[in-house]
């Protein structure tokens, strides 16, 4: 996997992060060139495999739940919209008396980040172990929506 984003390609297989800033998740990169910031190429595609914008890529493959409020969302919550979805799922969830997408253990490994970097810092820069939270557990838990 590669990313793009601001002109530059690497071979990480994680996302770079900047500020405020999309980058495009690319499937084995084989026409460069043809690439535009925001395209997606899908190995295997359907009807042949090209760079695609991902607004026409939005109507195949956008989740219902953001098809619904993602509007609301956009004008009223953070990062993108997705403050506001997380919220409204899991109020939707309890109200509902559905399981909801996330837990515990999620909302800890959501958290810990920022104390991790502290630590970190207060180290040189040191990398900290990461914690987890299920002791494991996460190997044997089943996918939301399974």
């Amino acid at each position: 996997l590669n990313i793009t984003g601001g002109g530059e390609r690497t071979g990480c297989t994680g996302f770079k992060f900047q500020t405020e800033k999309w980058y495009c998740l690319e499937v084995q990169v084989k026409n460069q060139a043809a690439a535009v910031e925001g395209d997606l190429y899908i190995d295997g595609a359907k009807g042949g495999e090209k760079w695609t914008p991902l607004d026409q890529l939005n109507k195949q493959y956008e989740h219902p739940l953001w098809t619904a409020v993602g509007d609301l969302a956009r004008k009223t919550g953070g990062h993108g919209g997705m403050d506001f979805v997380m919220a409204y799922r899991l109020v939707q969830c309890l109200r509902e008396g559905l399981v909801p997408d996330f837990d515990v253990y999620d909302a800890a490994a959501w958290s810990v980040p920022f104390p991790l970097s502290e630590q970190s810092m207060k180290k040189g820069s040191a990398p900290v172990q990461f914690p987890d939270f299920t002791r494991g557990g996460w190997k044997n838990t089943t996918p939301s929506g399974s």
